[in-house]
């Protein structure tokens, strides 16, 4: 019966689902309202990745939802003690509403939590010098997967907004190990390499790497598919392959964290 009245029952609920708490201390439309909002914000947060936006239109975007869900906090905690007192939620309502509150953060695309698993940076120590001095050995890196795709749960691939940039250093698969390595050529492009010059298209890019990295190396002319780029790894600081990987197989921008 405590549990059923307390506080961290229903503020559990409202972080499972928005508004849920309120629906089980029986303000129903302002716990649909609440829940629509976040649905809203949902969307818009994935949107916001496909077309060209300012940052500030961006940031106002994103800010004032979370700010609006902050809140139901405060006033769900006003509502649970105004009301309890006179009011017992029901034992099967809540363990209902609980089941639904983890169904919801487990299959639903719009689930923050269920977000966040797909598309949260991943990091890892790096143990070579090869791309120095971006990365140097000892350094701990991360990967921003949300820098060129988005990955929706339920979707069988990932949704990309933009492609890599050229020069950008990029984590990618490759059969069963993980490669990071500079994007010398985006899609269609053919791309040759002649004393650390890029060539693209016939046409010299002169344009050096992230934080003063110069290419050294040379490789013969390749031409990358409509979904694919083209990334030199590096062996003692020269080019020692240029891959042309799909896009599918990008995990995300590389920069040093720590």
């Amino acid at each position: 019966m405590k549990l059923l009245q307390s506080r961290p029952l229903a503020l559990l609920l409202n972080l499972l689902v928005p508004g849920l708490g309120h629906v089980l201390w029986r303000e129903y439309l302002f716990g649909v309202f609440i829940l629509l909002i976040a649905l809203i914000a949902a969307v818009l947060f994935v949107v916001t990745y496909f077309i060209d936006l300012s940052n500030w239109t961006r940031l106002i975007l994103l800010t004032l939802p979370v700010i609006f869900y902050v809140f139901t906090f405060f006033d769900l905690d006003r509502t649970v003690r105004a009301r309890r007192k006179r009011f017992l939620p029901d034992r099967t309502t809540a363990f209902i509403l609980l089941a639904l509150g983890a169904a919801y953060q487990v299959f639903a695309p719009t689930a923050a939590g269920n977000f966040l698993y797909y598309n949260a940076p991943a990091f890892y120590s790096v143990n070579t010098g090869e791309l120095a001095p971006v990365l140097s050995r000892g350094d701990v890196a991360i990967v921003d997967r949300l820098d060129y795709r988005v990955e929706i749960p339920l979707f069988d691939r990932p949704i990309f907004h933009s492609f890599p940039d050229r020069f950008d250093l990029v984590r990618f698969d490759n059969g069963p190990r993980r490669h990071t390595g500079m994007v010398v050529g985006r899609p269609t492009e053919t791309v040759e390499i002649s004393g650390g010059v890029v060539v693209v298209n016939g046409a010299p890019v002169y344009t050096q790497g992230e934080e003063g990295m110069l290419l050294q190396g040379a490789w013969p002319l390749t031409s990358t598919g409509n979904y694919s780029i083209l990334v030199a790894t590096f062996d003692l600081g020269v080019i020692d392959s240029v891959r042309q990987v799909p896009l599918q197989q990008v995990i995300g921008k590389v920069s040093r964290l720590l």
